[in-house]
């Protein structure tokens, strides 16, 4: 493989590390934002995931994911590319773990999957945000689901 291509991978790697700490970091900011004004119980998922945010986690794995990778290169280790692939795909799977934990109080208040792509590519309706599609028992566009 040649080293740019190499260089680059290494680096996509890394930046996707960094990136993926700042993503978690921002939603879980966010979101925690929007559960103290509901005034829910939060699920054990999630308030594991906001502890993990604010005792710095996402910051600290992106860093060893650095470290990780710089010895490997600095030592001219052989499984670079394996390293880096375990790496990206860690880094994908607590990503995707802090989204749906960050999701799970939503659906506990009564909002479900937005009804799309169908609501997107109906004419009229181009660019708009999609519709909340509701559970049974409440009907679309109402205020009264309550997340207590």
């Amino acid at each position: 493989m040649g080293a740019v291509l190499r260089i680059a991978i290494v680096a996509g790697v890394v930046l996707a590390a960094w990136f993926a700490a700042f993503a978690i970091e921002s939603a879980a900011r966010l979101m925690a934002e929007l559960f103290v004004q509901f005034g829910a119980d939060l699920p054990s998922p999630t308030r594991l995931t906001i502890d993990a945010v604010q005792s710095h986690v996402p910051w600290i794995v992106a860093a060893i994911s650095t470290v990780a990778i710089g010895l490997l290169w600095l030592r001219g280790g052989t499984y670079l590319m394996h390293a880096g692939a375990i790496i990206a795909g860690v880094v994908a799977v607590l990503a995707s773990c802090a989204v749906l934990a960050l999701a799970l109080p939503l659906m506990k208040c009564g909002f479900s999957w937005p009804d799309w792509p169908a609501a997107m590519t109906e004419s009229g309706n181009r660019g708009a945000a999609p519709s909340v599609a509701h559970h049974a028992g409440t009907s679309k566009g109402s205020s009264d689901v309550s997340c207590r």
